[in-house]
């Protein structure tokens, strides 16, 4: 299950993007912050200039996702859900655009 759309806070600040993924963290970080219901996309719904789903990533590029990131949540640590939720969203960053730079330079 993924967003069909972008989902903003009251205040307009993205929360999430489109074709995220719905997970329970971010269920609970989005009751957070008051979020009632988002668009969901349905299986067989496809957006406008949908992309395909990209390979899993491998281990090795989510570790050094992973070691690139301990530096900036050392100190604000992962136990809040919100920030557990931003650092899934970063790692996943982080380890796709390694990916993107690992396949430009093969």
């Amino acid at each position: 299950m993924v967003t069909a759309a972008d989902v903003h806070d009251k205040s307009g600040r993205l929360l999430l993007k489109a074709q995220t993924p719905i997970t329970e963290n971010r269920l609970t970080v989005l009751k957070t912050w008051g979020i009632q219901q988002v668009q969901i996309q349905s299986e067989g719904d496809s957006a406008p200039g949908d992309t395909p789903t990209p390979a899993p990533l491998s281990s090795s590029t989510r570790r050094k996702a992973q070691e690139m990131l301990q530096r900036r949540f050392e100190l604000a640590g992962k136990s809040h859900e919100a920030l557990s939720v931003l650092y899934d969203f970063c790692l996943d960053y982080c380890a796709q655009q390694l990916e993107r730079q690992q396949r430009r330079s093969s």
